[in-house]
């Protein structure tokens, strides 16, 4: 079968292609627990920014599993920038920020959402 990467990258730009304009998608893996209100924590998150990601370190990195993305060009193109990248075999996270730390794509307003949402890998280093 298809890749899950390939997969959900494919899901995603069919949903923000069918999406309104400006409208906001969150994308989540299914792994993802909440344990409070979060829907206040996004829309701060995505306030002002074409997308808004989960934390993967405390200073550095992104993590894919939980996404706010408003439906504008700068968020089209990227995501299609991602999925023309996927062929070189890297995995679809590390292309993410390495589009987003290496700013390839200055037009994107991005940006991660408040400490309260935090990945997993934060344990380890005492972070969450």
């Amino acid at each position: 079968g298809v890749p899950v990467y390939k997969f959900k990258t494919k899901l995603l730009l069919d949903a923000l292609e069918d999406a309104g304009h400006e409208e906001i998608l969150l994308i989540s893996d299914v792994d993802i627990q909440f344990f409070g209100e979060v829907m206040p924590l996004v829309r701060q998150g995505i306030a002002g920014r074409d997308m808004c990601f989960q934390r993967e370190f405390t200073e550095l990195g992104v993590n894919i599993g939980f996404v706010a993305i408003r439906r504008t060009a700068a968020a089209i193109d990227f995501w299609n920038q991602v999925w023309e990248e996927l062929p070189t075999g890297r995995h679809d996270q590390r292309i993410v920020n390495n589009l987003l730390y290496t700013e390839k794509m200055p037009a994107l307003r991005w940006g991660c959402f408040p400490p309260e949402i935090w990945a997993s890998s934060q344990v380890p280093l005492g972070e969450a």
